[in-house]
């Protein structure tokens, strides 16, 4: 009936115009003539082509989470700005991504994940959606709202299923997490689709979207991880290629409380170094390249002077815990000492590095570091072995002394082959700072991942 319609509108043009009026009949019924796939098709090509564009949106998500902003995007030069309600601002251009809101803890690796995720779908709706149905094009109905068109959704629960992963990013990336997958390889043991609706509005002239909308009522689950969602969104479009240069927040509004953008990066730069001149002096006993890491103002012999404190301090802890352990055996501080430098050394052969620095507040900082530490099963069984070894050859007898037994643990230590290192682990310990000084209240995380 739509077709008829408008080939009669076609006609009479042609009858009551010229040949201007022909040209432009014709033009509607070559319009008229397009399937679904080929409008798709046509709306694909043109977004895809787009310099600019601005977005007002209202999304409903995960744990019934509300996002309503506006998204401005300069896709030419690569430069994003989503602002939301409350003030909530994320950007990101060439060379920087900033966030800025007032929560008290953000994870910016998250929040860039999700802006990248909208630059995507916004950009080009057709073919984000498409990524997950070869056969999306197909899954439409057209009707005519005089201008526009409206694309409605139309595939059954088995193609609606494959579109579960472009509404359910947060949960999928939760869940690979969770699984310790990457989150296009998370298999979905159950997704039962309650509600699903999916429509764009079209302009007839342009062929762009000017809004698109969704419902999708989920219950999911990947393992032993479920989730109930009721997602919901309307995306209204508007100034294609006329968005104007995208002003870049100041860096200030990034930083936590009164500091300074650049101050929280030196702050967080220096509690790295504090971190990892602790970890030299203490589990290295190298107090050389805690002087050459320490933050701070004081000179050289000062730093030398803390360095070696808390390398003692260290040693005295180790030695300490060495001795509890020992407690009823017949042994002297000297070999208790002997044994603890031997087991020291064996520090050397672990591995760590500093991911990052993350600022709570003006005098907090979280910092991550990865430590590959020492696998004590596997050092067990090689000091057992070595042990068993140096016992069959005849160098001591049955009636060994407790002593000479340690004696003999401490000379094999040396001899163990570096392999007994465990997978690396992520730890997080907290940085106070104050006074322009640096201070971890509590070691025990980050020693203990050393001696797994």
């Amino acid at each position: 009936m739509r077709k008829y319609l408008l080939t009669l509108v076609g006609f009479s043009l042609l009858v009551a115009c010229n040949q201007d009026a022909e040209e432009t009949g014709g033009d509607e019924e070559q319009q008229e003539d397009l399937t679904v796939s080929e409008l798709m098709a046509l709306i694909e090509e043109n977004h895809g082509q787009l310099e600019s564009l601005e977005v007002a949106f209202n999304h409903t998500g995960m744990y019934g989470m509300q996002k309503e902003g506006v998204a401005s995007y300069d896709f030419t030069n690569g430069v994003t700005h989503i602002e939301e309600e409350y003030g909530t601002i994320a950007y990101k251009d060439s060379e920087d991504f900033m966030y800025i809101s007032e929560m008290s803890y953000q994870d910016e690796e998250e929040e860039e994940k999700i802006l990248d995720g909208w630059r995507e779908e916004h950009q080009n709706p057709i073919a984000y959606f498409k990524q997950f149905d070869e056969a999306f094009f197909e899954r439409f109905d057209l009707t005519d709202n005089d201008g526009s068109y409206r694309l409605t959704y139309n595939g059954d629960e088995e193609a609606q299923e494959l579109l579960v992963p472009a509404f359910a990013r947060e949960f999928i990336e939760s869940a690979a997490f969770i699984i310790s997958e990457e989150p296009e390889d998370v298999p979905l043991d159950q997704a039962t689709i309650n509600a699903f609706e999916l429509s764009f509005d079209v302009d007839e002239d342009t062929n762009r979207i000017m809004s698109y909308q969704y419902v999708a009522d989920y219950e999911l689950r990947v393992q032993s991880y479920e989730q109930e969602m009721e997602i919901e969104g309307s995306h209204l479009f508007s100034l294609f290629d006329e968005v104007a240069a995208i002003e870049k927040p100041d860096k200030d509004l990034v930083a936590v409380g009164n500091l300074s953008y650049d101050q929280q990066e030196q702050y967080e730069q220096e509690s790295q170094d504090y971190v990892d001149a602790l970890i030299q002096a203490g589990v290295f006993q190298n107090v050389d390249e805690y002087v050459e890491r320490v933050p701070g103002e004081e000179e050289e012999d000062e730093k030398r002077a803390s360095g070696e404190d808390y390398q003692q301090s260290f040693r005295d802890e180790f030695q300490l815990g060495l001795s509890l352990g020992f407690e009823g055996l017949d042994l002297s501080d000297e070999i208790i000492n002997d044994y603890a430098d031997a087991f020291l050394s064996q520090f050397a052969k672990t591995n760590y590095l500093i991911l990052d620095s993350s600022a709570m507040s003006e005098d907090t900082f979280m910092v991550e570091v990865s430590i590959e530490g020492l696998d004590m099963l596997a050092i067990d069984r090689e000091l057992d072995l070595l042990l068993t070894e140096e016992l069959s050859n005849g160098n001591y007898d049955e009636n060994i002394t407790e002593e000479e037994l340690i004696s003999v643990l401490v000379e094999v230590m040396d001899r163990i082959d570096g392999e007994s290192l465990m997978p690396a682990r992520e730890v997080t310990v907290e940085v106070n700072r104050a006074g322009g000084g640096y201070l971890l209240l509590d070691e025990e995380p980050l020693i203990s991942a050393f001696i797994q």
